[in-house]
């Protein structure tokens, strides 16, 4: 580390053959370290790694279209070292046939396809191909040499993870190959991985998925390790957080503290892009709003924050938004830029503009699990840091209603964790917008928007548009 200190320091587990282990801890912890290591790329300063079989590595570089330029590159890359000795022996004696047809280049050609079937590459064309049509439909020979760009990201790491699971090494490390997967993707890479007979050491920010999918849990924190029998619902359970109820300085006399709705919305659409719906909330109710991207969803949360304001809202509507009087929006948006928090600690901000005391200030970041936060500056936090800071200055400021905008997207499953248990506090109601299976249990009512326009409240999370049997449109991002 920049300090000096060992990133990872007296580790020691053992995950027996067949297993599945998710890897999980804070970003920066030392998860694609460790898969590294065992992979070979980096080598301990101390200590050993014993590996039975050969291993299988998806980096979750793999699928990125500047790192490979045609589909067989991209297989290629995540083929068996030998083979792809001999695959690339191969290509040079076949450029060589090109410009020299003598019985020296004849041997040397005779004698690289013989090396090249002996490391199992033929072998291995035969199951890519398998995996081409499973995945693409189409066989391996016809999008060999295709651009990976014609490919959506998550067609590129279904099919680098087919070929995985397919091939011969009996360990696979995959590091985030849900990235960039719908909820569809991610129930299928579940299945999947349930039935495979590999050792497979998984890095995951689906909570949902590890619960689903592994048998054990390996926490990185802290420089070492612990490892969980069982899958991540029971070591959710076994980390025993106290849970601490109330915060500080919260502001009593709001109507919405007091059982009264604090939000309607009234034959309400979002003009050329909604049908009329109505949605009314209650203090401590908690509304998922699902359904596929580009639907309007972030829209419907900007407008009742803006409904908040001395102004008209910019975003054109028809029907009525009815906020109770008194009741102001706290709302969240992720990737949010914030130069006035730039430079400044977390223990500044909480305490000083927030008129807190110390052991107040305190006990509010430690129900987000930030006090350990306390000197960092807010540019040195990380991406589930910030979010559970900046969530937490909503509730300081009084918000009496939470609208949140994908708040536990990009984030650790420790922070997810955190920023989970903290919410479950909030007396007020929470509306928010989210693809987290994980983070989704904690809701009772879910309203979905259709990608036809419809808007209607449903008695499960719908992940998918109503009736279109396919993935969720838009959430196929680019690698």
């Amino acid at each position: 580390m920049p300090d000096g200190r060992p990133l990872l320091a007296g580790v020691s587990f053992h995950v027996g053959e067949g297993l599945t282990a998710g890897l999980v801890g804070p970003d920066g912890a030392g998860k694609t370290t460790l898969l590294r290591l065992i992979a070979g790329d980096l080598r301990p300063a101390s200590g050993r790694i014993g590996v039975h079989g050969g291993i299988g590595f998806m980096r979750r570089s793999t699928g990125a279209a500047g790192g490979h330029r045609t589909v067989r590159d991209m297989l290629f890359s995540i083929a068996p070292p030998k083979v792809r000795a001999t695959a690339a022996t191969l290509a040079a004696a076949e450029a060589s046939l090109v410009t020299r047809d003598d019985e020296r280049t004849r041997t040397r050609h005779a004698r690289a396809l013989t090396d090249h079937y002996d490391s199992g590459g033929y072998e291995l064309e035969a199951i890519w191909d398998v995996c081409a049509r499973n995945v693409l439909g189409l066989p391996f020979e016809q999008v060999a040499d295709h651009a990976l760009t014609t490919l959506s990201c998550g067609d590129r790491k279904r099919l680098a993870l087919e070929t995985l699971l397919h091939g011969t090494e009996q360990l696979l490390l995959l590091d985030e190959p849900d990235d960039g997967f719908d909820v569809r993707g991610k129930e299928l890479l579940e299945d999947q991985l349930r039935v495979s007979p590999k050792t497979i050491l998984l890095v995951s920010r689906d909570r949902q998925l590890l619960a689903n999918a592994a048998n054990r849990i390996i926490s990185v924190e802290n420089g070492g390790v612990r490892v969980h029998v069982g899958g991540y619902a029971t070591f959710a359970g076994s980390r025993g957080v106290t849970r601490r109820h109330g915060l500080p300085g919260t502001r009593p006399s709001s109507p919405a503290r007091h059982g009264e709705r604090t939000l309607a919305c009234r034959r309400l659409a979002l003009t050329g892009l909604t049908e009329p719906f109505e949605l009314v909330a209650h203090p401590g109710e908690r509304i998922a709003v699902v359904g596929p991207n580009d639907t309007a969803k972030s829209l419907f949360l900007r407008l009742i924050t803006e409904s908040a304001g001395p102004r008209e809202p910019t975003i054109p509507f028809t029907g009525v938004v009815d906020l109770s009087p008194g009741v102001w929006p706290g709302h969240f948006t992720p990737g949010g830029v914030r130069p006035d928090l730039d430079g400044r600690s977390v223990g500044d901000i909480v305490a000083g503009d927030y008129r807190l005391g110390r052991d107040e200030a305190m006990a509010a970041l430690d129900r987000y699990a930030m006090a350990n936060a306390w000197r960092q500056t807010f540019d040195t936090l990380t991406v589930g840091q910030r979010t559970r800071l900046q969530i937490l200055l909503l509730e300081l400021a009084h918000a009496d209603l939470l609208l949140l905008d994908e708040p536990t997207r990009d984030l650790d499953t420790v922070s997810a964790d955190a920023l989970q248990r903290a919410l479950r506090d909030f007396p007020g109601p929470i509306v928010a917008i989210t693809s987290d299976r994980w983070f989704t249990a904690d809701f009772t009512r879910y309203l979905h928007f259709a990608a036809d326009g419809r808007v209607r409240e449903v008695g499960a999370p719908v992940w998918e548009p109503v009736g279109d049997g396919g993935r969720a449109r838009g959430q196929d991002a680019d690698c």
